[in-house]
Formats: C-alpha cells, sequence, structure tokens
C-alpha cells in the first residue's frame, strides 16, 4: 500500500474521531475553562501536572521535582503517574489560557490519537479502510477508554503505544521496514509513551512477551519471526537504554503507586455484566457491579455477548493464522486482567498462577484490570476481519453492529464532566488575601477535593505558600516518633505527642472542608487549636490567630 494512500486514509480517519469525540462531548464545550472531563479527584491531579508543567518552565524549575509539595522534602513527579509529554505538548495552551483547557482538549484529542493508532495497524492487517476504521473505533473508544475517561485519567485514555508498536513490528516481520528504521522508531514509540504512562510500556512489554511465546504456533515464515524477536530485543534494549535514567529513579527513590492488585482486578462477570458506565448497564443491572471485585474506575472489561459472537464468528469464517492468533491475545490478556486471583461476583475462587508475578519489584505496582486494554485492541482486528469478509450479508452485518453500539453505548447520565461548584478552580481573592508565604498547610481531606484544589491555587500567580501533604506523593509523613498520617484515601494513623511536635515544628496552620471538622476531632485533640470558617474552609491554628483574619465569621458555612 502506497505511503501517501496511507496518510490520506490515516489523516481522514482522524479527523472522523475527533469529530466523533467532540460530538459526544459537545455539552462540555460552552464552557471549556469552567469545567473538565471526569469526576472525582483524579481530574484535578492531570489538570495540576499539566499547570506545574507551565509553571516549572516559567519559574526554571525541575520539571520532574516539586519542591512545595509533602514540604520540606518535596516530591519527585517520576514516581507518580505525571505525563510530561502532554504537559510540553500543552505548554502554550497553559500558559495563554488555562490547564482546564489544555486538559479537555488532551481528552478528546486522546481518543482521537488511540483509535487513528488501531485505525493503521489495522489497515496494514486488513487493507481495508471501513471495515479498519470501525475497527479503531472499537479501540479508542472502548469500554475501557470511556470508563477512565469518566474518572479522568489522561495516561489511561492516550493509547497510542499497543496499537502502534504492533504495527510496526507488522511491519518488520513483513520485510516492509529495515531493522535500524524499526529499532529507532520502537524505541521513538516507547519513549514517547513512558513519558505519558509508565505502567502502560511496562503492561505492553509483557503482552508483547506472551505474544512471542504464541506466535510460533500459527506464523508460516520462522525465519521472519525470528528476525522480529531480534528487533523487538533490540527495541527493548536501547529503550532501556535511553529511559535509564528515568528507571533508575525507581531504584533509588520510594514508588509513590498504592495499587492493590486484588482491589484493580477484573471480575469474571464483568466481561458480560455492564457497569452503570454504560447505558444498557444502568438501564436493566444498576445494582450488579457492586459486587465486582474491583472498584468501579477499573470495572472496564465489559465486552458485551454480541461483540464476542462477532469475534467468534470471524474466527469461523476465516480461520487465518492472523485471527487465530488475535483470539489467543484476547484470552490471555483476559486472564492476565483476572490478577492474582479470579473472582466471580466478587467471590474468590482460586488464585491464578502467575500470582507471584504480582510480588516482584515494579509488577507489584500494575493494576492488572489494565490488561484489558489489549484485550480491545484483539477485538478491534477481529470485527475487522468480520467487517472484511464478504460471507456475510450487508443487512447481517449492519445488524451485528448496532447491536454491538446498543451494548456498549455509554451511559449519557453518567458523571462525565464536573464544575466545580464548592471550591472554584482559580484562587477565590477573599482565600488569597489569607495566605501568606511563611504558611506551611496540612490538609486534612477526606475526598482530597480541597487539597487538589490548594495545590492548583499554589501555582497561580503571587503564591508562595508550602504543602506539608498533596494528593500525589509519598503518602505518609513518617519519622523516628512514628508515622502520622497515611494517604488521603486510607484512614490516618497518628501518634499524639509526635504529631503535636510535627505541626509546631513546622508551624503548620491546618485546613479542611467546614463540613469535614467533625471527622478530625479526635485527631485533632492531641493539639490545643482555634479555627476559624471562611470561604467553605476550617482554618485550624495551633496558638494565636494572626490579625489578618481574626476578624473573619466564626460560622461554618457549610
Amino acid at each position: 500500500m502506497r505511503a501517501f494512500s496511507v496518510v490520506k486514509k490515516l489523516s481522514l480517519a482522524f479527523l472522523a474521531y475527533l469529530f466523533l469525540a467532540f460530538i459526544l462531548s459537545a455539552h462540555l464545550w460552552a464552557h471549556p475553562t469552567q469545567q473538565y472531563f471526569g469526576s472525582g479527584k483524579d481530574p484535578l491531579l492531570f489538570i495540576w501536572m499539566l499547570q506545574w508543567s507551565s509553571y516549572a518552565f516559567a519559574h526554571h524549575l525541575n520539571p520532574f521535582f516539586c519542591p512545595f509539595l509533602w514540604w520540606p522534602k518535596g516530591v519527585h513527579l517520576l514516581m507518580t503517574t505525571n505525563v510530561p509529554l502532554l504537559g510540553l505538548l500543552a505548554l502554550p495552551l497553559t500558559h495563554m489560557v488555562s490547564a482546564v483547557l489544555s486538559y479537555n482538549i488532551l481528552m478528546v484529542l486522546g481518543l482521537a490519537v488511540s483509535a487513528s493508532s488501531a485505525f493503521l495497524l489495522n489497515l496494514e492487517l486488513s487493507g481495508r479502510a471501513w471495515p479498519s476504521w470501525f475497527g479503531g473505533l472499537l479501540f479508542g473508544f472502548s469500554p475501557f477508554a470511556y470508563v477512565h475517561l469518566a474518572n479522568g485519567h489522561l495516561n489511561w485514555v492516550t493509547l497510542f503505544l499497543p496499537p502502534l508498536l504492533l504495527w510496526l513490528l507488522m511491519r518488520d516481520y513483513r520485510g516492509l521496514i529495515g531493522r535500524v528504521a524499526a529499532v529507532i522508531s520502537g524505541v521513538f514509540i516507547v519513549t514517547l509513551a513512558f513519558l505519558v504512562s509508565k505502567e502502560l510500556v511496562v503492561l505492553s512489554f509483557i503482552v508483547l512477551f506472551f505474544l512471542g511465546l504464541f506466535s510460533p504456533l500459527f506464523l508460516e515464515n520462522r525465519v521472519a519471526y525470528w528476525k522480529t524477536v531480534v528487533t523487538t530485543a533490540w527495541i527493548t534494549f536501547f529503550s532501556a537504554l535511553v529511559l535509564s535514567p528515568f528507571v533508575l529513579s525507581y531504584v533509588f527513590f520510594k514508588m509513590y503507586y498504592f495499587h492493590a492488585p486484588v482491589s484493580f482486578s477484573l471480575d469474571l462477570a464483568n466481561l458480560l455484566i455492564p457497569t452503570t458506565m454504560t447505558a444498557l448497564g444502568h438501564g436493566f443491572m444498576p445494582a450488579i457491579h457492586q459486587m465486582f471485585t474491583s472498584v468501579i474506575s477499573e470495572n472496564a472489561g465489559y465486552m458485551g455477548l454480541p461483540l464476542l459472537v462477532l469475534a467468534l464468528l470471524a474466527l469461523i469464517e476465516s480461520p487465518t493464522r492472523q485471527n487465530k492468533l488475535a483470539w489467543v491475545m484476547l484470552i490471555v490478556c483476559v486472564f492476565l486482567a483476572f490478577g492474582p486471583r479470579l473472582h466471580i461476583f466478587g467471590l474468590r475462587i482460586t488464585y491464578m498462577p502467575w500470582a507471584i508475578m504480582y510480588k516482584m519489584p515494579f509488577l507489584m505496582y500494575l493494576a492488572p484490570a489494565r490488561f484489558m486494554i489489549f484485550a480491545f485492541l484483539a477485538l478491534s482486528t477481529l470485527l475487522t476481519a468480520f467487517f472484511s469478509l464478504p460471507s456475510f450479508s450487508f443487512l447481517f452485518r449492519v445488524v451485528m453492529l448496532v447491536l454491538v453500539i446498543m451494548c456498549l453505548w455509554p451511559n449519557p447520565q453518567a458523571i462525565w464532566m464536573t464544575k466545580p461548584k464548592r471550591y472554584p478552580l482559580l484562587l477565590p481573592s477573599a482565600v488569597s488575601q489569607r495566605l501568606d508565604s511563611s504558611d506551611n498547610f496540612l490538609v486534612l481531606d477526606e475526598d482530597s477535593t480541597l487539597l487538589g484544589h490548594m495545590m492548583l491555587w499554589r501555582l497561580q500567580p503571587g503564591q508562595h505558600f508550602k504543602l506539608l501533604n498533596g494528593y500525589l506523593g509519598p503518602g505518609a509523613i513518617s519519622s523516628p516518633e512514628g508515622v502520622f498520617f497515611s494517604y488521603p484515601e486510607y484512614p490516618l494513623k497518628v501518634k499524639g505527642a509526635s504529631f503535636s511536635r510535627y505541626l509546631k515544628h513546622h508551624h503548620a496552620v491546618i485546613l479542611c472542608d467546614s463540613r469535614d471538622l467533625d471527622l478530625f476531632k479526635s485527631l485533632l485533640s492531641t493539639v490545643p487549636y482555634r479555627v476559624v470558617y471562611a470561604n467553605h474552609i476550617a482554618w485550624i491554628y495551633l496558638g494565636r490567630v494572626p490579625k489578618l483574619i481574626a476578624g473573619l465569621q466564626n460560622k461554618p458555612n457549610r
């Protein structure tokens, strides 16, 4: 296939995906700087990361280290779900407009780029543009993608690595690209992906390992197979070499992930039973998904019966080596997504053979449910194969397509975007006047909403205060006396005298949502304090209240 023809088809496919992504999110673009994709606290984290890239560039700071979170030690952002590549790409827009707009645009572009990458792979495999477009649509707009979209996971919406890497290796297998070009291109793709999602890179090479094990059973040309294995080995080696400064940081610094593999694993029932993130699950089975093992943000394994039937028909009608290998990839990735234990409706059935994998360094931080993105890529190739078959009538293919869309259509009533109400995205002047450059704030926050906003407010002009904790980072402040508190999602663990000494040593001011003050009274009982209320925030002082805010209201504005 001529390069110009491929570029033309790829460009048209990308524009179509981009248009579709904008249409599906049309309600957001009325106020794109005041509301954002996703719900909960994670969107604020990625908005902060984009803003931090702009802030670090403007102030000539190390973009991989933030000194004023978890002060005085700071936080190594390489140990978090940082997205430096996206922050760099969005730098002009973030600087001139806002990080919120950059975040929203990157979310839409992530969907389109992911779908286009799968389109390119399917076009290479089938040579057919329209079937490949539907295959790309399934991958880029899969239940996996929009579950993470609804939770604001920017790094898990931008998924170009798996299809592009397989496309490159397929061209190497077919002799359509030289080894040097393949290795350079592969290292470039892996490096870019690493700067978006480190976890995706690790998962991709695990899947490549299993594909390499099973491929000899289905590929005819053994010489070409071993040639591609060598190419993959070189890509792995040089990628590790290029990324060695980042990889070594994992050796010298503690990782800040808190994934529990069991809690982030796929429940077997989720393959056929949707969650409330789909229209079908919301309308007919709204409560069943609560029995699943994983948290809702990882219940992204729903395929639906029509899609599985379609994939099976593609194999039956066209039992090619390519389709057989796609089914092997599908099965392997689903089993990997089950994690260390197999669960059905939350009930533990048995340990999986690879449970030991999740006790190894680095691998212990993986979220097994995210292997499902590779399962959807396999389904994408099988859907392309199905629509490429002449043996099925046009009407039958249309009916199957409609059934698949009906099963996978997202729930329009789900929370796809958030418009902050309690705390604005821009620092209120009333709060700004009460912040002092010498202040060290400890934010006690049940759901990290206030903490996320404080992180954003710190990056706005004229602010120099420090935060003794953060929504991303080490997860605990410790000293020889003990652990003071753990990651915001987990119960507080304190030792009274130590906690008191820590606060006094750092001259800390405690902030919490005025509604949540009662939740922390047992913790605060270890220290004498005074409280004033303003802007839905309880300002807790361990001694005399500064004159600057002494006249504030003393009633909580709940």
